[in-house]
Parts: structure tokens; C-alpha cells; sequence
């Protein structure tokens, strides 16, 4: 896509791949099992899953998947979707999480988790993170969205993370806004985070 992922030997390899992309099957298999193992069974969301793998109805032709490699294996990665679009699901017609839950469509998430949600083309949601629950990973793949997402035009992130992640996100030279109250997702409190990019 025109955008370099280049690689820090502290935080590994970085790729954007594309949902279904059939050169990096591997990697896009060991993430969407990643996924699985960190939001199904250790989170305990309530999230499709079948034989060991995570995905749902943001996955698909929308979706962009930045990925971290390590070894010829995914070691953890996020999904990507800009926030002016959206696509049916059956009889329902989805966007992105965040402002779906806004919207009261999406069962085991509060709709209060946000006040408002931008459907604009500057903005991209990023969900699904997973950094090994390292802040010097986390630091490195918000870096690499960030910079993607700057290169297609947009300034700002969207995600639901920790609420520590407003104390934190700023220290790494970011504007972090709250959309909404802390709120309770299975069995911890979660924060929508609007993450505005510097140039």
C-alpha cells in the first residue's frame, strides 16, 4: 500500500496485510488464534470464535490488519478500519466498534463506553490489540498505526483501551481524550480513547 514497515530490532518486524490476503495466511492465522487467547479466554469476551480461532463482523473487506512478526510468526498486531464507512452483516448495517456500541448494536458492550462517535475520513479505529501486554510493544505498534494512518490522510485513532492508557498515551507525545466514561467489558473496566496524531 505505498507505506513503509520498517523494523526495530527491540519491537520486530511490522506489515500491513490485508483482510484475506492469501501471501500471509500464516501470519493472519496466528493473529486471528491470537485474538482468541487473549480476548476469548483470557478477557472472557463474548466474541464468534470456532476451532481456536477470533473474528467477527468488522473483519472483512474494510479491515486492514497491522501485523508484528517475529520468526516468520505473528507475535501480536491490531486491526485498522477508517471511521466513514460501513457494511451489512446480515440484516444489520455495521461501521466500526466503537460507534456501533454507541449506537446500542452490540450486545456485552455498554453504549455509554462513548458519548459520540466521528464518521469521518480522519479518523481510524484500531482494535483488537494485542502487544503482550508490554508497554514498549504497545508504544511501537500504536507508533507504526500511527504513521499509517497519518499516510492515508487521517489524524486521528480511535480504540478502547485500559483506562491507564490516558495517563500514558500523552507521555508519548499524543493528545488522548476520553469519548466516555470508564466502563465495565466482561470482567475489567475499559476506556474509548480518541488519540490525536501530531505532524
Amino acid at each position: 500500500m505505498g507505506f513503509d514497515t520498517s523494523t526495530d530490532p527491540q519491537t520486530g518486524d511490522y506489515r500491513i496485510v490485508k483482510w484475506m490476503d492469501a501471501h500471509h495466511t500464516r501470519l493472519l492465522r496466528d493473529y486471528h488464534q491470537l485474538r482468541k487467547n487473549v480476548f476469548v479466554d483470557g478477557l472472557t469476551w463474548t466474541l464468534p470464535n470456532h476451532g481456536g480461532y477470533e473474528w467477527d463482523q468488522y473483519d472483512g473487506p474494510r479491515s486492514l490488519m497491522l501485523l508484528r512478526e517475529e520468526g516468520g510468526t505473528c507475535t501480536g498486531g491490531c486491526r485498522l478500519i477508517r471511521c466513514d464507512g460501513a457494511h451489512r452483516f446480515g440484516e444489520v448495517e455495521f461501521s466500526y466498534t466503537i460507534r456501533d456500541a454507541h449506537r446500542g448494536i452490540l450486545p456485552g458492550i455498554p453504549r455509554e463506553l462513548a458519548e459520540h462517535a466521528p464518521t469521518d475520513k480522519g479518523a481510524w479505529e484500531l482494535s483488537r490489540a494485542i502487544s503482550g501486554g508490554d508497554a514498549v510493544h504497545f508504544k511501537a505498534l500504536l507508533a507504526r498505526a500511527a504513521r499509517f494512518v497519518q499516510h492515508q490522510g487521517g489524524d486521528r485513532i480511535l480504540l478502547i483501551s485500559r483506562p491507564a492508557s490516558l495517563i500514558l498515551v500523552p507521555k508519548w507525545g499524543y493528545r488522548a481524550t476520553a469519548l466516555g466514561p470508564r466502563t465495565r467489558i466482561g470482567t475489567a473496566d475499559w476506556l474509548a480513547l480518541m488519540i490525536e496524531i501530531p505532524d
